[in-house]
């Protein structure tokens, strides 16, 4: 049997690759996205276009075909609040009635010793989805891919000289290439698995040595300009002021978040092999 897959968010970094992964293993893909302007955004991996209505729900009647799995991978960034109102409402106007796989995206950084807007909104998620059963929360590493914030940084490196890292980028963070993350998921839902999975290599890799071998590899010589973090939440407007002039699309939110790496203590990755 066919499986028939929503993916929110589709039109993101994750929701374009899991789309196309799960197309290719032979799902039907429902994509949907928070606005009509946001449709031309979907990849051709997309079966079938949905958009919120203007209170955030997925009307039930839109849908062509009714989902058995739904995969959560949408984050706003503008309004962080909304993601919250936003899942809980599709996991319950959809994903309760008519799939029997809920997966939620969420973060190895959930730690509560996070204090970033993002790491708040995927901790208060997560306890929506402990609730739901047959539930699968996957909490995976920084995301390396042609996109996200790996891709940021590229675009940042290839344009500038000087690069400005928070702490000096020095404190070692959980990683998971893209293909790999896709493809774990796939596999876990294909196996009906439930829980929690923390996924991410094994081999920690810090942000310092991102953009070195970044630049490595675009054979371009770069000096790294530290950011103490305590600095920057003392100074949070003025930094806010400075990334934007510096075009560094890494908000105060990310800088908080990856304080946490400093003194965090990873839980065993699920990641095979």
């Amino acid at each position: 049997m066919r499986r028939i897959v929503l993916i929110t968010g589709a039109n993101g970094f994750l929701g374009k690759n899991l789309a196309e992964y799960f197309h290719k293993q032979g799902c039907y893909i429902i994509g949907s996205v928070s606005s009509e302007e946001k449709i031309s955004q979907l990849s051709e991996w997309i079966d079938e276009k949905i958009v919120y209505n203007i209170n955030g729900v997925l009307k039930l009647e839109n849908l062509g075909k009714s989902p058995d799995i739904v995969i959560f991978s949408a984050y706003d960034t503008k309004n962080p609040s909304l993601s919250i109102q936003h899942t809980i409402q599709v996991s319950k106007s959809i994903a309760v009635k008519y799939a029997s796989k809920q997966v939620f995206i969420s973060s190895v950084s959930v730690d509560t010793a996070n204090r970033s807007e993002y790491g708040k909104v995927k901790r208060e998620l997560e306890y929506h989805f402990y609730s739901i059963e047959n539930s699968l929360i996957i909490r995976p590493g920084l995301i390396l891919g042609h996109g996200g914030l790996y891709q940021n940084m590229l675009n940042y490196i290839t344009n500038h000289t000087i690069i400005p890292l928070p702490d000096g980028g020095i404190y070692g963070m959980a990683v998971i290439p893209i293909d790999i993350l896709c493809a774990e998921i796939f596999n876990l839902v294909k196996d009906e698995k439930s829980g929690i999975r923390n996924l991410y290599n094994s081999k920690l890799i810090s942000l310092r040595d991102i953009v070195l071998e970044i630049a490595y590899k675009l054979n371009k010589k770069v000096f790294i300009f530290t950011i103490p973090i305590r600095l920057v939440e003392l100074l949070n407007p003025i930094v806010n002021i400075i990334l934007k002039i510096l075009k560094l699309r890494i908000n105060f939110d990310s800088i908080i978040g990856y304080k946490l790496y400093k003194t965090m203590v990873l839980p065993k990755s699920d990641l095979p092999g």
